[in-house]
């Protein structure tokens, strides 16, 4: 296969220039073809040279200026254009474009007629096309003739290898395909790298990280219903590889989206029942007793064990932990049920929630599961919230320690208690507060306190001083020292706080009306 100034030689273009995108010359070439119509993307194959006179968008500015983008998605390999309709120059955008991108742009002398670069280019590309029709006829015989549920993705690849003098290593994202390779030596590819994938959907050469090292690989994406689910990476630059092994890789990775695609469906439907089932238990007002009973056998659920749950998400950046949730969602379940087989995991588009069986509870098994989730949501790692209910026995035990779990949630989001393990025992009088939610009692002691404070001039400096006082259990210089204060000056403030509201942190009763206060304070924040 030929680079695009390799080209540059043959009798017609190298009477051409090259006005931009000069960076772009490495592009390899498969065909040349001659472009006059509108939407001019959407009729090519890729590694293509177009030739075109622009007659068809020369009064369409945005589509001028979409043009070299439209090329660059789908991996042409240049633009050359007679300018006869263009006052005989290329449109600024196009030049700017074509740098931006290094996408090659050439300009065609008036005097230098199509035919005159089409056909040197053609021989050339023709005379010199290394596809072995037989071989790929082959390869696709034996790779179609392979039952991956039996023989696995470890035989289809060493099958593959025969036909590629390539090194050649399988990725996939659904956990539940077990590709055989586990090179641990390889980075993932990147989201940039993903999307580019998902837009060109052919065998693209691109960068990758292996160990220390940048190399040059041709990566072919394995997607199904539009998402990326996996790869094919040929470890050699795209320069090396005859073109027969281009197609053959492009048609091996059409055989695999396809079987990934019937392992997905069957997961979705074994995800979505374990899911829905949990949301019965933990929602549902009158639970189906016939349902339990079916399902219940599957997940080997029994009346005399008891369940804790616990619930995991993210406030702090709630749309990019949804997106990275419905990505690894596989991963996680599987992770966490290797620890166990029973262990339930349901998902909602925002949260995971987890019910553990009595039966393998053990000191170290929540830490466990707070190093998988950290491992797999690695951008989260630092910010998940996780509640934790107590265990409780039978299903309604596991629903209200799926309740107990979310007040836990709670908690931890009003305290700012992230990237840790947060228990419904750790609530401690903030249950009560839970189970009272806004009633008008509660309405009346947060106006009483917390409300009257804030009428002050320096409210906001009070309250902040109330909180840290009641957070270091009313010590005077654990909280001077945590504000930075002198203890005579956090004295006054206590005592300014009486005045305001008429109690006294003498008075037992009047302190706890200050801690409601506070709690109910700092709810309403993290509304």
């Amino acid at each position: 296969m030929h680079a695009v100034k390799t080209l540059l030689n043959t009798e017609g273009l190298a009477k051409c220039n090259v006005v931009a995108g000069e960076k772009g010359l490495d592009r390899y070439v498969k065909n040349i073809t001659i472009m006059e119509v509108p939407e001019v993307s959407k009729w090519l194959k890729g590694n293509e040279i177009i030739l075109t006179s622009l007659y068809a968008i020369k009064d369409d500015e945005h589509a001028i200026a979409n043009l070299i983008y439209e090329l660059d998605r789908v991996n042409a390999s240049a633009l050359a254009i007679k300018t006869v309709y263009l006052d005989n120059k290329v449109p600024e955008s196009i030049i700017q474009s074509g740098n931006t991108l290094n996408f090659p742009i050439i300009l065609i002398p008036k005097e230098i007629k199509y035919l005159d670069i089409m056909s040197p280019v053609l021989n050339l590309i023709m005379n010199d096309s290394s596809i072995d029709y037989k071989k790929i006829e082959l390869a696709m015989k034996m790779l179609n003739e392979i039952s991956l549920e039996v023989e696995g993705y470890e035989y289809f690849m060493n099958t593959l290898k025969r036909f590629i003098d390539f090194e050649l290593t399988i990725e996939s994202e659904i956990s539940y395909v077990l590709t055989g390779d586990n090179h641990y030596d390889i980075q993932p590819i990147t989201e940039e790298q993903i999307q580019e994938l998902l837009i060109i959907k052919k065998p693209v050469p691109m960068q990758r990280n292996r160990q220390v090292h940048s190399l040059e690989t041709v990566i072919s994406p394995i997607i199904v219903d539009g998402k990326y689910y996996g790869n094919i990476t040929s470890w050699a630059p795209y320069r090396e590889h005859l073109e027969s092994d281009i197609l053959l890789l492009e048609k091996a990775v059409s055989i695999l989206s396809f079987e990934f695609l019937k392992k997905k469906v069957r997961i979705d439907i074994e995800q979505q029942y374990e899911s829905d089932f949990f949301k019965e238990i933990v929602y549902s007002e009158s639970l189906n007793q016939r349902n339990i009973e079916i399902w219940g056998k599957k997940y080997n659920l029994s009346t005399t064990i008891g369940y804790q749950c616990l619930i995991i998400t993210n406030y702090k950046n709630i749309d990019a932990f949804r997106k990275d949730l419905e990505r690894n969602k596989y991963r996680l379940s599987e992770a966490i049920k290797k620890i166990h087989h029973y262990i339930i995991v349901a998902f909602t588009q925002e949260s995971i929630s987890i019910a553990l069986p009595k039966t393998i509870l053990e000191g170290d098994i929540l830490d466990k599961i707070q190093e998988l989730l950290k491992k797999l949501l690695i951008h989260h790692s630092s910010s998940i919230v996780i509640g934790v209910g107590q265990e409780l026995k039978g299903i309604v035990g596991m629903k209200k320690s799926f309740k107990q779990a979310e007040k836990a949630l709670q908690l931890a989001n009003q305290t700012n208690r992230l990237g840790i393990i947060t228990h419904y025992d750790e609530i401690g009088t903030r249950r009560l507060i839970f189970e009272l939610g806004s009633s008008e009692e509660l309405l009346n002691i947060y106006n009483e306190t917390i409300l009257m404070i804030l009428d002050d001039e320096k409210g906001f400096e009070l309250v902040k001083t109330l909180e840290c006082y009641f957070n270091h259990d009313e010590s005077l210089k654990i909280t001077s020292d945590c504000l930075y204060i002198h203890v005579n000056t956090l004295k006054y403030r206590l005592k300014r706080m009486e005045e305001l509201t008429g109690l006294s942190f003498k008075r037992v009763d009047d302190r706890t009306m200050f801690y409601i206060g506070c709690i109910i304070h700092e709810s309403r924040q993290s509304m």
